[in-house]
């Protein structure tokens, strides 16, 4: 556990800068697989940008957080290696997915809790997407 409050902030803003970023690349990534579904380096830095946030989501005790990046990350584990295709439902479900990471993320930084945004129906959803066509 870290020393201080003051420590403990100082990482949950660099989380948040991290997370940024990363969302920010998500973004850019997801154009490009818009262009090419089949683009194995945007595939590759989706799985890294959700692999880093659920990561660190579950360090910092982000329960929801981690478990929203934990869904993500499987769905593009199975994109990433050509189990599943990047179609219509899976690509809405991904832009689904940054959003509400945007939203969570939001609240950390503002109130330090993941606020009270309800996803079970996003990760229904990314459970059932996770299955091959």
């Amino acid at each position: 556990m870290l020393d201080s409050e003051e420590e403990q902030d100082q990482l949950i803003r660099e989380f948040l800068l991290e997370c940024s970023d990363g969302i920010d690349k998500l973004d850019r990534e997801l154009a490009s697989l818009a262009q090419d579904p089949t683009n194995i380096e945007a595939l590759s830095g989706v799985f890294r940008t959700f692999h880093t946030i659920k990561g660190t989501a579950g360090f910092l005790a982000f329960p929801q957080l981690a478990s929203i990046a934990h869904a993500a990350e499987r769905l593009s584990v199975g994109l990433r290696n050509g189990n599943l295709a990047l179609n219509t439902g899976r690509a809405v479900a991904l832009r689904q997915i940054v959003d509400t990471l945007r939203l969570i993320l939001s609240s950390i930084g503002t109130a330090r809790t993941e606020g009270d945004l309800d996803c079970e129906r996003l990760l229904e959803d990314l459970g059932r997407l996770q299955q091959p066509d």
